[in-house]
């Protein structure tokens, strides 16, 4: 895992994740979905890929 952390594997990942993530968002404003629940998944979203542990 230190070998992928040096040559930037793990920065490049959560990069790509990110990209992903903010397409979602995107898909997400072209749904009809109650506010509630959009507001919860966009709630989600961050945790998909900044999450610790």
């Amino acid at each position: 895992a230190g070998l992928v952390d040096e040559a930037g594997g793990r920065r490049a990942t959560v990069a790509e994740a990110r990209e992903h993530l903010r397409a979602a968002r995107a898909c997400l404003d072209g749904v009809d979905l109650a506010e509630g629940a959009r507001g919860d998944l966009l709630t989600l979203i961050p945790f998909l890929v900044d999450r610790t542990g």
